[in-house]
Parts: C-alpha cells; structure tokens; sequence
C-alpha cells in the first residue's frame, strides 16, 4: 500500500522591513528584521528584531542567531551575500514590496523552488 508522504519540514525566513513593512532595499543598514518561523508551508510563528544596521556583519550575525536559514531582501552586497552563502543560507535579492505578501508568495512557489 503506498501512500503520498508529505515531507516534513521547517524554515526560518529573514526579511530586511521598514516601519511600513515594506522590504528595506538595503540589507546592512536594515534597522530590524521580520522573521517568520514555517513549519511544512504554515506560519507558525512571525517577530520583528531589531538591528543596529551598522554593516552586513551585524546583520549577517542576528541572522546566524535566530537560526535562519533563508533570505529574502532587497540590496545586498556581495561581501554579505558570500558569508550568508557559506553559512548555507538561501537568499533572495532584488526583492521590493511587503515583506509578508512576498513571504506568502515565496511559500505559494512564486520564486521557483
């Protein structure tokens, strides 16, 4: 008897906001991030942190703190993008709009993953 198993799964997706939520264009001067917690599609979870934006290292740290494994941003240098890659995280430029309408579009397979 063979059934369809849904595999199980969990992310922890970053988005750089702004006060309006919209995505900040620039990942090292973000003031704070909206982190949402997945766990197989579902949000189970969402908070804001703050950030000092003092640099991509900062930045690239709280990410690497709160266990995310997933970023979608707007601007992002390459100096960031390359430690965030080697810290196994996927990321998601060139992104603009409201961090939670593209969260639930990332989730609905709108960026092709």
């Amino acid at each position: 008897d063979v059934k369809n198993v849904k595999i199980e799964g969990s992310l922890k997706i970053a988005v750089p906001v702004l006060d309006n939520n919209e995505i900040d264009q620039h990942f090292g001067k973000a003031k704070k991030f909206k982190i949402y917690d997945i766990f197989n599609q579902v949000l189970v979870d969402q908070k804001e942190v703050s950030c000092e934006g003092n640099g991509h290292e900062t930045a690239t740290n709280l990410l690497e703190e709160h266990q995310v494994n997933t970023l979608i941003c707007g601007g992002i240098g390459q100096d960031a993008l390359a430690t965030l890659l080697e810290k196994q995280v996927k990321v998601y430029p060139g992104m603009t709009g409201d961090a939670d309408v593209t969260v639930a579009s990332y989730l609905d397979g709108a960026f092709g993953c």
